[in-house]
């Protein structure tokens, strides 16, 4: 495979990463002053163990489950005010 062949595609991949009004379209929320992740949401979770599937019996040791992440309020689609890598990616673009 010649290198040639790519060029013209990382360049374009280049420019548009480069392109940080494209980043700022996409994660900068004005509510937080801050870049953020969007997607689908909630803040009302909590960590819960789920019920045995089968009765305890005298004498048998029983494994305690893995606690599961239960949604108290149906997520929606917002920003998640979460720092993260996105409130990061701005500026260590700016430093490249």
């Amino acid at each position: 495979m010649h290198v040639c062949r790519f060029q013209s595609r990382y360049s374009q991949t280049a420019g548009f990463l480069h392109d940080n009004s494209l980043l700022e379209a996409a994660h900068w929320s004005e509510e937080h002053g801050a870049f953020l992740d969007w997607g689908l949401h909630s803040e009302a979770v909590r960590l819960e163990r789920p019920r045995p599937r089968q009765p305890h019996r005298p004498g048998q040791q029983q494994t305690p489950q893995q606690k599961e992440r239960v949604t108290l309020e149906e997520p929606r689609r917002q920003f998640v005010n979460q720092q993260g890598y996105v409130s990061e990616l701005s500026g260590n673009i700016k430093l490249l």
